[in-house]
């Protein structure tokens, strides 16, 4: 029984790569591609290098929340 769900599962993604494909995802897909294209040095030596930029949205986050939590107060000098 599993085997025919497997079978029918490969069948319908073979006929769903046999449709064209719409206009907008189209597009979208080439729009990701030019920007891999644009940024490929930078994103090759991430691979390689295995870094990411967690580090500076961890330095952001605390920055984001202190701004949150002082809007209405006011300066003290005032």
């Amino acid at each position: 029984m599993v085997g025919h769900a497997v079978v029918r599962r490969q069948a319908r993604l073979a006929r769903q790569l046999d449709k064209p494909r719409p206009k907008k995802r189209r597009l979208r897909d080439e729009a990701a591609a030019k920007t891999l294209k644009r940024n490929r040095e930078g994103v090759l030596n991430g691979y390689k290098l295995n870094k990411t930029n967690a580090t500076a949205g961890g330095l952001n986050s605390p920055i984001k929340a202190m701004k949150r939590m002082s809007h209405g107060s006011r300066p003290s000098n005032a």
